[in-house]
């Protein structure tokens, strides 16, 4: 009995951390209504992957900002420096954690003069459906912040900020088109 207990945990903790927080695929795209801000609408797409060093890297579009970024063991990883051309195998390029996956509910880490805070599981209702997101708080000082909830294997469902203009913006997933290839 103890046995079959110990070999149902390992299974459930093995599939815990297979699951990745954000789906990340080139030719992936997500649709978003938008809140605030001088757009209704947006598309945050994967537009390139690259390998390097074999790990693979993904160009995401995201809300006008480009930039590299990957899963790993810990969570969604970003790379940092890596210029317009992306990570390659030449260039010098750091990486950083951005969101912990798995976390605790409460679990708070620092980046970049930002605090995270994992909030844990939250039901969202967006255009795309009702989802049990994980939400992550993001304290940027001076009364900016950020408050994104992700789905494994979709990514994105809810973000909403207030950032240096002091204008609440909130992006809704109104429908999610994986890759072709999947």
């Amino acid at each position: 009995m103890r046995t079959t207990i110990l070999a149902l945990g390992a299974m459930l903790a093995f599939q815990a951390h297979a699951e990745e927080l954000f789906a990340l695929n080139a030719g992936a795209e997500w649709f978003y209504e938008m809140e605030g801000g001088e757009a209704s609408e947006a598309v945050v797409r994967i537009d390139e992957a690259r390998s390097v060093h074999g790990v693979v890297w993904y160009r995401l579009d995201e809300f006008g900002d480009v930039f590299w970024v990957r899963n790993g063991d810990g969570g969604q990883i970003e790379a940092v420096e890596a210029g317009d051309e992306g990570p390659d195998e030449k260039r010098f390029f750091e990486e950083v954690l951005v969101f912990r996956y798995p976390a605790e509910p409460g679990e708070r880490w620092e980046l970049f003069d930002t605090e995270f805070t994992y909030q844990g599981l939250r039901p969202v209702d967006v255009p795309a459906g009702r989802f049990d997101c994980h939400a992550y708080h993001l304290d940027m000082g001076d009364g900016r912040y950020a408050l994104s909830c992700f789905v494994p294997e979709i990514g994105l469902v809810y973000n909403e900020s207030v950032l240096d203009d002091g204008e609440k913006t909130v992006a809704r997933l109104a429908r999610f088109e994986p890759s072709p290839d999947q």
